[in-house]
């Protein structure tokens, strides 16, 4: 157990770092996605018919779920580092 924790205290503040910088590219593709699903079932309901915009629909859920889970994870993320009492 302790060589985990030391292991985690080594290389967490690193690890942070580079989940920190692909979550901002993360949220960033979400948000797009997001825009585009809802843009989609919005303004071209239309134009993609029934299918497409359950479809669109569908993708909207998944965003929600995925941007639920991210930030879920970071919040982890940031329990673990401040459990083992890193900056």
């Amino acid at each position: 157990m302790q060589a985990a924790l030391a292991a985690l205290e080594a290389n967490l503040p690193n690890i942070l770092v580079v989940f920190k910088a692909r979550g901002e590219a993360f949220i960033g593709s979400l948000t797009a996605a997001g825009e585009a699903a809802t843009d989609l079932t919005v303004n071209h309901s239309g134009d993609i018919g029934a299918k497409g915009a359950v479809c669109a629909g569908t993708i909207g859920i998944a965003i929600v779920n995925a941007t639920d889970n991210f930030t879920k994870s970071l919040s982890a993320a940031g329990s673990i580092a401040g459990a083992v009492n890193i900056k």
